[in-house]
């Protein structure tokens, strides 16, 4: 049963979780819209997410979190989300607050602070494990959940990304300026820079970059998540010649690179999901699961991700630039 007779009349939306995270709150929020064409819907998310939410009609407003590490930050970054949002919040009339990624700190500004009814996340930790920083990872299955207790069904999970010509304009320039010749193959290697045994090791994803950079006419790219750059200022030292790096992007920069690239490698599996959704050819470094794998997307997986060598993820690589190589790739 719904957990509102009524149509509610103000939504805060809260997702205070990393940029690749962050994606499946996109399909989350469209069907909000769709469903609730009147209600007045405010997002509080990461800066990424706010350059994707800005051209679209989904959202009446949009709270700037700024940007969020995978591990959500010390106490020091909860204490600082916590305050921006009671500030941005607090005059706001919510009738109902959804709590995408429940932490210590919006946890206690949904039930304390603003009279609102709450929807948090059923795999979100409790309020108590929440303040000694213990988090799970939400996915599109348990936004789907949230949604339904208001009696709405997510049927499309998809992100939806949509580029303007303007957009990929913007990035082959980006990638003239860089020193690119234009129409050559494109790897691209990302990773979430979260905590570093979560991770693929930075060290192999250099190393992965020198050899990469060996096959005639590929052009490696280091790219972070949009407005960090935590991942090229890592990564800088064990890069090749000629590499290109591209620290702080735009959202819609970032999905352009991703949209214009022969493959992306990359460890993060919202990253991975979104970029598979736009045909682009994905290598994703993971913990072992049981999602199923796709020809354009193709998952190294071990116990963790520091037990998967340079040398599988190489070979995959090759293999799929190998039998990509055709015209519908490398004139994308």
């Amino acid at each position: 049963m719904p957990v509102m007779a009524e149509h509610p009349r103000s939504i805060l939306a809260i997702n205070a979780a990393s940029f690749g995270r962050s994606l499946a709150l996109l399909p989350a929020l469209r069907a909000l819209r769709h469903a609730f064409p009147k209600t007045r819907i405010t997002a509080a998310v990461t800066r990424g997410i706010m350059d994707l939410l800005s051209s679209t009609e989904m959202v009446d407003e949009a709270i700037d979190l700024g940007v969020i590490p995978a591990s959500k930050g010390g106490a020091l970054s909860k204490f600082s989300r916590f305050i921006k949002l009671a500030r941005r919040s607090r005059r706001a009339d919510f009738d109902l607050v959804m709590d995408f990624s429940p932490g210590a700190e919006t946890q206690l500004l949904a039930r304390v602070f603003l009279n609102a009814r709450v929807i948090a996340s059923a795999a979100g930790p409790s309020f108590i494990d929440s303040l000694f920083g213990r988090t799970a990872r939400q996915t599109g299955k348990e936004y789907a959940g949230m949604l339904s207790r208001l009696g709405i069904k997510l049927g499309d999970e998809s992100v939806g990304m949509e580029l303007s010509e303007e957009d990929h304009a913007r990035f082959e320039q980006l990638l003239a300026r860089k020193g690119s010749r234009g129409g050559e193959p494109i790897v691209i290697l990302h990773s979430e820079m979260g905590d570093s045994h979560r991770r693929w090791p930075i060290e192999r994803m250099g190393d992965l970059a020198v050899r990469l950079s060996l096959m005639p006419g590929a052009r490696v790219v280091a790219m972070d998540e949009p407005h960090t750059r935590l991942f090229t200022d890592s990564i800088n030292a064990f890069l090749p010649r000629g590499a290109i790096r591209l620290p702080s992007p735009q959202g819609k920069d970032f999905f352009a690179a991703i949209a214009r690239a022969s493959l992306l490698v990359t460890d993060d599996r919202g990253v991975a999901g979104a970029a598979s959704e736009m045909a682009t050819p994905v290598l994703e470094v993971a913990e072992s699961g049981s999602r199923s794998q796709a020809t354009t997307h193709r998952i190294i997986e071990g116990a963790s991700r520091t037990r998967i060598t340079v040398d599988e993820v190489y070979e995959a690589a090759c293999e799929m630039l190998q039998s990509n190589r055709s015209s519908v790739l490398f004139e994308r």
